[in-house]
């Protein structure tokens, strides 16, 4: 059993057992195949679940070569990051465990000596960071995608601010778990891209990453920072981040908006749950 992270053995629907892995992973719908040669069960789930990879199986003899076929398991690029995967599922268990011992969530978040690790760009990270732009949907607040070159090139302007963060707490190390990329023209920062792992939502790591991009602006006499927001059917997550970081809403036009904030001096800081480091 040591090759499952998750094993459900029950009479509940397939659907909510599903969801129920999802959630204890923190993976999207896109990110599960669901096998069963049962036709009537493949529909029901995938209608339940609309993302999710349900090839058709026929005979048992032709299971391996649909899957093969399929590509579902096939690895295009492998970076360190997907080499701890299985650790990294592992050590969320056992943080929902540790959480069901708190009622306060905020006294949970600074119980868990989390340190957020702010790297810049450069060539040993640089494919992790790409494959991460390209992954994430709900903390994603464009959906843009960025080959590796167009990220190189991006980090490469002098002007423009780019940096990841790693995120480690007392059960383990999660590896590089947010991007962001501002470009910077004269006065103004505008944010043209922040992704975040769906493995660490909720654990006021964007506060930390905020604070470290407006120290920033700060040092570079940097007056403003934009940022947009475009709603898809699985960003949501993200909609009211602007306006909880504090940032005035400019304009609002079928659920896509515009956003700015203003960069003072005498900015407080507003992580207040883990500790902060450079490299």
């Amino acid at each position: 059993m040591d090759d499952f992270i998750s094993f459900k053995a029950n009479w509940n629907d397939k659907d909510k057992n599903i969801k129920e892995i999802m959630e204890e992973l923190r993976v999207g719908e896109n990110a599960i195949v669901f096998l069963d040669d049962n036709p009537a069960e493949r529909e029901f789930v995938k209608k339940a679940i609309p993302d999710i990879q349900a090839p058709n199986l026929s005979s048992p003899e032709s299971y391996v070569r649909t899957l093969d076929k399929g590509g579902f398991f096939e690895v295009t690029v492998l970076s360190s990051d997907d080499i701890e995967r299985k650790e990294y599922y592992i050590t969320n268990k056992k943080r929902e465990e540790y959480w069901t011992s708190f009622t306060d969530y905020k006294e949970y978040l600074k119980s868990m000596e989390m340190v957020c690790l702010i790297e810049k760009f450069h060539n040993e990270n640089i494919q992790r960071i790409t494959q991460l732009i390209n992954k994430t949907n709900q903390f994603n607040l464009t959906t843009k995608r960025y080959t590796q070159e167009q990220v190189q090139n991006f980090s490469e302007k002098e002007e423009n601010i780019t940096f990841c963060s790693h995120l480690s707490d007392k059960f383990g190390k999660n590896g590089i778990v947010s991007v962001m990329m501002v470009r910077v023209c004269k006065e103004i920062a505008f944010i043209d891209l922040w992704v975040m792992s769906c493995r660490v939502l909720k654990r006021d790591l964007e506060l930390a990453m905020f604070d470290f991009l407006v120290k920033e602006c700060i040092k570079r006499k940097i007056k403003m920072i934009q940022g947009v927001y475009y709603k898809t059917k699985k960003n949501a997550f993200v909609e009211n981040l602007y306006k909880d970081l504090g940032f005035q809403l400019m304009t609002k036009d079928d659920g896509n908006s515009t956003w700015e904030y203003k960069v003072f001096p005498n900015y407080e800081e507003k992580n207040q749950v883990m500790e902060m480091r450079k490299t």
